[in-house]
């Protein structure tokens, strides 16, 4: 994206205020988006990463079980 600002420029027509806003505008607009889609990204990844682990334990929790009901048995 470029810049209408000029570092050795300090003073600006009507018109060239206006576009200058204007691009400052779209560049914000355009960092919002950007900044909206990565947090999508981020909530999925994490929404993601808690079904993980959640069938992970559904799984681990039965088999730890079973194993103390064993121990148990074994021990009776």
């Amino acid at each position: 994206m470029e810049t209408a600002v000029k570092d050795d420029k300090f003073k600006y027509n009507k018109d060239e205020r206006d576009r200058l806003v204007e691009n400052i505008r779209m560049t914000i607009e355009d960092l919002n988006v950007k900044n909206d889609m990565q947090l999508q990204t981020i909530t999925r990844l994490t929404n993601e990463r808690y079904e993980s682990y959640q069938m992970a334990r559904s799984i681990l929790k039965p088999l730890h079980d079973d194993k103390i009901n064993k121990a148990h048995a074994m021990a009776k």
